[in-house]
């Protein structure tokens, strides 16, 4: 299954549930999608590379994303079908579409069933959307059927060419920077006028409100029991010059790296934005010092938390981690010493981010180790690496139940349930265990002494 996260383009302060970088909101809004006033967007595949998003303002998105109906802002009567593309009302209500509307744009509705007392238009986000494009609240402009131009419940022009049969198209096209709007049936004269051109500038209707927050919004009416039908299509008509067809054009835009290697990672940083790091961390630091979010973390994709040794002693150590929590280690049996880095931290999937360098914990007897930590956390974590070696099986005996996250020549024994163990045994091996559920100390039993195995500690993402 895909994993990915929302995001959206947010000047304003952060939204509580995601995280915010620059002007972009990351994650799930805990007030949820529409209160936020937001357009939100699904990102790429998180499973298959490093993801990068960045701010894109004023909709200057170079790539187009076809233009929908939006399911959140549909009234009563109305039905959404073909991806919400298609409306049937059996009431006297509008929809509104996802796009905002910016720049010089035109879009179209064909009438899939035939309409009576019916408008096609424009409205803020906000507009009454149970009652009528261009009703009282003076929130949306509407094209009524009758080949009227309806605003706040009253007329601004009347006379223009009707429609309301099976097939017709109904254009609008719309400058947002002037601003005005013009609109034609079947392809006829724009605003019912043979000198009015979108492409020119003449003859254009002026918008009788702010254009900072409107979107194409629908009206299509039948008298009961009968339905009406519309449908969002691109034009068979001449689009005017200097106009592109209504889409959705993003705040943001993605970038993804190849795979999820750290590598990958730096590469695109670099080809992206003229860079030249070497590590992830900086290629990271960059981009949100830059307003550019990015899911790179230093502890792998996994998220691991792994914590950051200050000090090893034969028999005690200490190290801290995520939110400056910290941890005590003691070795009843001595034998600890400092390790640059995991014992071959390259054996690892780097998804699970193992050290590969800074002081990590070396042990060269047996005992029982326990690792005290300052505050209860959730998951906490253990790797090891290199316990035993071909002639040499060493089991180590936990304490608590453990899940079995990752392994390499490790077996497991001394099972609680199907998924779960109290004990593995090396041979020349490596794991990650997990310890479910929150606990303030972690023990386990090295039954065997030898030269030498490497141990770290850590949990899961306790921001999570």
């Amino acid at each position: 299954m895909a994993t990915s996260r929302s995001f959206a383009y947010n000047t304003g302060v952060p939204i509580s549930g995601t995280e915010q970088v620059g002007d972009i909101a990351a994650g799930t809004p805990d007030v949820g999608y529409e209160a936020t006033g937001l357009e939100w967007w699904n990102g790429p595949d998180e499973d298959l590379g490093y993801i990068i998003c960045e701010p894109v303002p004023n909709e200057t998105q170079s790539t187009p994303v076809k233009m929908y109906l939006n399911p959140n802002n549909v009234g009563t009567g109305n039905t959404l079908y073909n991806d919400n593309t298609t409306v049937t009302s059996t009431g006297f209500s509008s929809v509104i579409a996802e796009s905002r509307i910016f720049g010089k744009v035109m879009f179209s509705v064909q009438l899939e069933l035939s309409a009576t007392s019916s408008y096609i238009g424009f409205g803020k986000s906000d507009m009454n959307i149970n009652s009528y494009v261009g009703s009282p609240d003076g929130k949306s402009v509407g094209f009524a059927s009758s080949g009227d131009i309806v605003f706040g419940g009253s007329y601004m022009i009347a006379g223009l060419p009707s429609w309301g049969t099976v097939g017709d198209v109904i254009d609008i096209a719309i400058d947002s920077s002037v601003p005005e709007f013009w609109v034609r049936v079947n392809g006829g004269d724009w605003n019912g006028n043979p000198a009015s051109d979108p492409g020119e500038g003449g003859g254009g209707l002026s918008i009788p409100m702010s254009v900072t927050d409107i979107y194409p919004a629908i009206t299509v009416y039948q008298a009961p029991p009968n339905e009406a039908q519309a449908t969002l299509v691109t034009s068979p008509f001449t689009l005017p010059s200097f106009y592109k067809y209504m889409e959705n054009y993003a705040d943001l835009r993605f970038f993804r790296s190849t795979d999820l290697t750290e590598g990958t990672f730096v590469d695109i940083v670099n080809s992206q934005y003229s860079q030249s790091f070497s590590t992830g961390n900086q290629a990271k630091s960059y981009l949100t010092t830059n307003g550019i979010w990015s899911n790179w973390s230093g502890f792998g994709s996994s998220g691991f938390q792994w914590m950051t040794m200050t000090a090893i002693g034969p028999t005690t150590a200490s190290g801290i981690g995520q939110n400056s929590i910290t941890m005590l280690v003691n070795q009843t049996g001595g034998g600890m010493a400092t390790n640059t880095g995991m014992y071959s931290a390259g054996t690892f999937p780097q998804e699970y981010g193992v050290p590969v360098g800074g002081p990590q914990i070396q042990n060269n007897n047996n005992g029982t180790f326990t690792a005290v930590f300052s505050q209860p956390v959730y998951n906490p974590l253990v790797a090891f690496a290199s316990v035993g070696n071909g002639s040499l099986s060493v089991p180590v005996i936990v304490s608590m139940p453990f899940t079995p996250i990752w392994s390499q020549d490790t077996t497991y024994q001394s099972p609680t349930n199907s998924t779960q163990y109290t004990q593995f045994t090396g041979t020349e091996g490596f794991n990650i265990i997990r310890i479910d559920g929150t606990a303030s100390s972690v023990s386990f039993n090295y039954t065997v002494a030898e030269s030498y195995s490497t141990i770290c500690f850590g949990f899961v993402d306790q921001n999570i």
